[in-house]
């Protein structure tokens, strides 16, 4: 396409979760756009309620201009909410 310019970087998340019931598996990933980029998440499986567990993962990203990128947390194993009580997202541009 003309005038589409593609970035490519690393990325990393970092978050702090806890879900309000135990036995959950919880994760975190970066969104592009709607879609979810598989290789820049995290999960973790929560025993216990309210207990606060680190959630992390690295991964390599291509994005272009006008790219919306968004953080996004589920909890895979059920309808519970999840507290997060921090959250980070690093992207460093690697070319362009």
């Amino acid at each position: 396409m003309r005038g589409t310019r593609f970035l490519y970087g690393v990325g990393s998340i970092g978050m702090s979760l806890a879900p309000a019931s135990g036995e959950d598996t919880v994760s975190g990933t970066v969104m592009v756009n709607a879609s979810g980029v598989h290789t820049l998440e995290g999960s973790a499986y929560f025993q216990n309620a309210n207990r606060y567990s680190d959630v992390s993962g690295t991964g390599i990203l291509s994005l272009e201009v006008g790219d919306v990128v968004r953080l996004a947390v589920e909890n895979e194993t059920s309808a519970s909410n999840i507290t997060v009580t921090h959250a980070n997202l690093t992207l460093v541009m690697v070319s362009g």
